[in-house]
């Protein structure tokens, strides 16, 4: 099977959202049931589901607190819509890169009531959708995800500190264990 990353994606980040009149925050990944869904980053899990741990209607989602932020305001990825989140995996967990944290596919056998391809995005908060920063930042470039999933489709699942080019020239150093 191959990486999650390399399926065709519905890259309308920033459009209305079809669960809602928000700009989108999300890239969807068509990725086949099952997929193993890794960590493309480094960092520590900040959230998983709701902060009550509870799950939200847009289904299982893992954020991850970044080592090294993307940018000023991405210092968070999140996957949502999985159809299960791996065991063990909890709140505070280290995750490196490569590391699998759940499993993604098309829709159908996602959790939550939103059900949807598997979602990438950028964040500015320790758990996904929720939190002050969301109406803050929600829709702005530095937080679209489609620049960093063309980067990584390029240069294929980084290695622990690799350097990577993503778009208009950025180089992203991502530093990770060995």
């Amino acid at each position: 099977m191959a990486a999650w990353y390399t399926y065709p994606r519905i890259d309308n980040y920033g459009a209305p959202d079809p669960f809602g009149g928000f700009p989108k925050p999300d890239s969807n990944i068509l990725c086949p049931e099952n997929t193993p869904i890794t960590s493309p980053l480094a960092g520590v899990v900040s959230g998983i589901n709701a902060p009550d741990g509870l799950l939200p209607a847009w289904g299982a989602v893992v954020t991850i607190k970044l080592s090294v932020p993307y940018n000023s305001v991405a210092d968070h990825i999140a996957f949502l819509h999985l159809s299960s989140i791996a065991a063990g995996l909890k709140i505070g967990s280290s995750v490196s890169i490569g590391q699998v944290i759940g499993t993604g596919g098309s829709g159908p056998h996602a959790l939550g009531t939103q059900k949807a391809a598997l979602g990438f995005a950028f964040y500015h908060d320790a758990c996904y959708g929720y939190g002050p920063t969301w109406a803050q930042y929600d829709g702005k470039p530095e937080l679209n995800p489609v620049p960093f999933l063309v980067g990584l489709v390029g240069a294929g699942l980084p290695k622990p500190t690799q350097t990577i080019t993503v778009h208009s020239g950025e180089t992203l150093v991502i530093e990770g264990k060995p």
